[in-house]
């Protein structure tokens, strides 16, 4: 198993509004695909949204690279679960890369 989208949400209070934004990295662990705004709401004004849109795209590659980080401790996390390390036996011969010296 992998990662292969993370979607997160990142709400922006201003006074006593909330602005949300909903962003997807599709392929985590690949650099050509680009970050993606997915969903943007605010119950304040249009100014708060062209603002916060603003800053998520001037961002974008720096948060790509957080979630490809978070993507990345998910799938070692997941490889080592399925090597045992986790409840399987980690002697089992599809996992255990690791040579014992003597």
């Amino acid at each position: 198993m992998k990662v292969h989208r993370i979607i997160t949400t990142i709400e922006v209070e201003n006074d006593n509004s909330i602005t949300s934004v909903e962003v997807t990295n599709l392929h985590p662990t690949n650099n050509d695909i680009p970050l993606a705004v997915t969903n943007i709401t605010t119950n304040g004004s249009a100014n708060n949204i062209e603002q916060v849109y603003k800053v998520i795209d001037d961002y974008r590659l720096v948060i790509r690279d957080k979630l490809k980080s978070i993507a990345r401790s998910i799938n070692d996390g997941l490889d080592d679960y399925e090597c045992g390390i986790f409840g399987r036996d980690y002697n089992d011969s599809e996992c255990n890369d690791e040579t014992k010296a003597d």
